[in-house]
């Protein structure tokens, strides 16, 4: 397994490059997260390659829900971004990404419940990606990778940490 690191101060945003049946790769962000009501959080994204097709299935991020108080603080943003940048070391710009939208944790009260919808589909949209009804959740993100596109600013997570990092500058370690 080959994993890449960055480090800085307390966090880490690590991409773990795996062989199972399930996915390819992960991205995981870690650190003392300010607002968190988790002890140690950890937001990440999964991918899988499927060479059948060939496309990339994402799965949404995971671990910035509703109930987290991480939702807005721009950790998607950064492991979105940092995804792109390995899809497209790897893969023909014709290849369809796609993944479901997940609305578990989301909270029941309608109101809340349809903001979260509205913020979900508009950080997904941000990137390239169209949003349409089906699968088993309901909704559907797809594109071609080439339409896809990284959000560089200069926002911090936390006022410290960035939400585009190259990967030219991560760490390599061969487990």
């Amino acid at each position: 397994m080959i994993v890449y690191k960055y480090i800085q101060d307390d966090y880490v945003l690590t991409i773990k490059e795996f062989d199972s049946w399930n996915y390819n790769f992960g991205i995981v962000f870690s650190g003392p997260l300010k607002n968190s009501r988790v002890l140690k959080p950890e937001v990440k994204l999964l991918a899988a390659y499927e060479k059948s097709h060939p496309r990339i299935y994402i799965e949404d991020v995971q671990g910035n829900g509703y109930y987290s108080g991480l939702q807005g603080k721009g950790i998607g943003t950064l492991l979105f971004n940092t995804a792109l940048q390995v899809f497209n070391s790897k893969y023909n710009q014709d290849t369809e990404v796609y993944g479901e939208l997940s609305t578990i944790d989301d909270p029941e009260e309608l109101g809340e419940a349809k903001r979260c919808e509205i913020i979900r589909e508009n950080f997904w949209r941000s990137f390239g990606f169209c949003i349409i009804n089906g699968g088993r959740l309901g909704k559907i993100i797809t594109a071609k990778l080439g339409n896809l596109r990284i959000k560089n600013s200069n926002e911090l997570i936390e006022d410290v940490f960035p939400r585009f990092i190259e990967i030219e500058k991560f760490n390599i370690y061969k487990l």
